[in-house]
């Protein structure tokens, strides 16, 4: 090492600390701590850390800069240095700073499961949903011999809570159940879920009825496949069987409700099936054709014929059946039959400004579109076209946020678009950190209203919230940028 190098590292910075169980004041060992920085409104991941026995972690040789330290733990929330945001860990020269980390548990909700004479029953499927429509699981716990379930891991917000449909041992059936004993969301009672907190005494009795079953006959396998891999899915999640191809598959003890039925061959590639179906009944005749996955073609024009620039764009989709959804998928020229979200990422110089597709086929009022992607569905075995719209003409806002009249750095600034197309082609609200002054910046954005706050006390993001919590409303015009000023708001 040379002289200078060696002066170097020994005037190099070090952030160290320890990271504690906010409930019990304990270390907590074995716990992931990231040093990041904010580049461009989002934090990155710089350098990575594995706390010792005693729930302590080192960053040695650290160039000049300012640092936001993150502990990451299976069962806790994500959690930062700084009493309530990520606040920022100047490093100068040979400095030495100290940064503790709190934790916090994610919440819960418990109960108690019972028969028709408050017995308890065991074996019994509990979803948490957050309180919204279209329905979709957060997560899901089964009833112990005491009929007691916990549903842990759950975000803070606002939740419903449901059995999901059960076959008792007389062969009598138990219809999925909202909490305190409703079929539907109307009458369902909202559970309020906090970090080191549970939602207790969720305690009800699940509505009887007929349970039904759902069978068919999977064809039109490629040659040399012997089977077929079928999945049934519904709002209370998915089940899976194998079938002999040419022969017959079966699901039992469904409750009455929508379902979508997908089959794949086990091993060999290229063809599939899909099918909707709303079952009140036994139904025998539920087949399944296999053909040739649906052909995929993307044509992306300029609005007011301005020149695109394709190969800067990147499309994606994403799953989604009534269980919800899947992973991100590079867009292929062949796609599994079903309901994809459609996800577009554009560069800076241009905003997506349009969707549309050949599509005429749209999920009915029992299920209802995504509210954060673009929908589209592929058929079978057929062409589907979608089209893209682009402008070279995007609006901005960009600003500054202050803390008892200073700049706030690290705070986290939330835009939400307030009109529903407006929200699909921005996948739902955008959020940033502010820069070492205060600064932050949303480029490439449609013209439109929106919602701008920057707070440390939202557990939900969405317009009522944001709405309660007095956000301020900004209206953006094509190809202008709007220059605003925030609080950071304290929220009760």
């Amino acid at each position: 090492m040379s002289v200078c190098a060696l002066a170097a590292s020994l005037q190099a910075g070090i952030i160290h600390g320890i990271v504690i169980e906010q409930a019990s004041s304990r270390p907590l060992a074995r716990t992931r701590v990231q040093l990041q920085v904010v580049r461009g409104g989002r934090l990155e991941t710089v350098s990575q850390a594995v706390t010792s026995r005693a729930g302590q972690y080192w960053f040695p040789s650290l160039a000049d800069g300012a640092y936001v330290v993150k502990a990451v733990r299976a069962g806790y929330a994500e959690s930062y240095y700084g009493r309530k945001r990520a606040e920022p860990v100047a490093v100068e020269g040979d400095s030495n700073a100290f940064a503790e980390i709190r934790m916090k548990k994610l919440g819960a909700i418990t109960g108690r499961i019972s028969d028709e004479n408050l017995v308890a029953l065991a074996g019994v499927e509990v979803i948490a949903y957050p309180a919204r429509l279209p329905l979709r699981m957060a997560a899901t716990a089964k009833t112990d011999d005491r009929g007691v379930y916990r549903v842990a891991g759950l975000l803070p917000g606002r939740y419903w809570v449901r059995t999901a449909a059960h076959t008792l041992e007389d062969g009598s059936g138990l219809l999925p159940t909202f909490f305190p004993g409703s079929p539907g969301t109307q009458e369902a009672r909202i559970l309020q879920v906090t970090l080191d907190g549970e939602a207790a005494d969720a305690d009800f009795l699940p509505l009887p009825g007929r349970l039904f079953r759902i069978s068919g006959r999977v064809t039109g396998c490629p040659v040399n496949e012997k089977l077929a891999r079928v999945t049934l899915s519904s709002d209370t999640g998915r089940k899976e069987t194998q079938a002999p191809c040419e022969g017959r598959y079966t699901f039992e003890g469904l409750a009455p409700a929508n379902y979508e039925l997908a089959a794949e061959p086990a091993s060999v590639p290229g063809r599939a099936a899909f099918a909707e179906q709303f079952v009140d009944q036994d139904t025998e005749s539920a087949h399944l054709q296999m053909t040739l996955l649906p052909q995929v073609e993307v044509r992306m024009e300029g609005a007011d014929n301005a020149a695109v620039p394709q190969d800067q764009i990147r499309v994606s989709l994403r799953r989604r059946d009534l269980a919800g959804e899947g992973s991100l998928s590079p867009l292929k020229k062949e796609m599994t039959p079903g309901y994809w979200e459609v996800f577009v990422q554009a560069p800076a110089s241009h905003y997506f400004a349009k969707f549309s597709s050949l599509d005429m086929r749209r999920r009915g009022p029992r299920v209802g579109e995504s509210k954060d992607a673009p929908e589209v569905f592929l058929g079978l075995a057929g062409f589907n076209r979608m089209t893209l719209t682009f402008s070279n003409r995007p609006a901005a806002i960009e600003g500054v946020v202050r803390s008892g009249g200073d700049p706030a750095a690290g705070a986290p600034v939330f835009l939400y678009p307030a009109g529903a197309d407006l929200r699909k082609r921005l996948y739902g609200y955008k959020m940033l950190y502010t820069d070492a002054k205060g600064m932050f910046r949303f480029g490439g954005l449609p013209p439109g209203s929106y919602l701008l706050m920057s707070s440390e006390d939202l557990d939900e993001i969405h317009e009522t919230t944001l709405a309660d919590a007095r956000a301020k409303s900004v209206e953006l015009i094509e190809g202008r940028v709007e220059r605003v000023e925030l609080a950071l708001e304290e929220l009760k």
